[in-house]
């Protein structure tokens, strides 16, 4: 399964520093490679990490090493998941909002239309 995280306007830091929290977390590397991703060259970005691809195995296991960064860094700004054509933004590490997150992302893992929902929106 291909994750698209991506943050909200001036969440590069967070992002790059959820980035390198993927990277270094053991359980991650056993079940997903992480990408980071910049933007085109000429579209005017300087090039930070602008977002990040996983391809995992086991959605869960990213989720986890999302909460667990999170909980270190309770400010840190909104997150948005997608897999296919299905987002969820994350703005807490919450285990309802974390299980909603899951299984919507696992249930777009096979739709095709675009949707956004907020994990917390139920």
């Amino acid at each position: 399964m291909l994750v698209r995280i991506s943050a909200t306007v001036n969440g590069d830091d967070a992002l790059h520093d959820l980035y390198r929290w993927l990277r270094q977390d053991e359980d991650v590397k056993g079940v997903a490679e992480v990408r980071a991703g910049s933007a085109e060259p000429g579209s005017g970005a300087m090039g930070g990490v602008e977002y990040i691809n996983v391809t995992c195995s086991v959605l869960g296991v990213v989720i986890s090493a999302y909460a667990a960064w999170r909980s270190a860094r309770p400010s840190a700004p909104p997150v948005h998941l997608t897999v296919n054509a299905t987002t969820v933004v994350l703005g807490d590490a919450s285990p309802e909002t974390l299980r909603r997150a899951v299984a919507r992302l696992e249930e777009g893992a096979g739709e095709a239309e675009p949707a956004q929902r907020r994990a917390d929106d139920g």
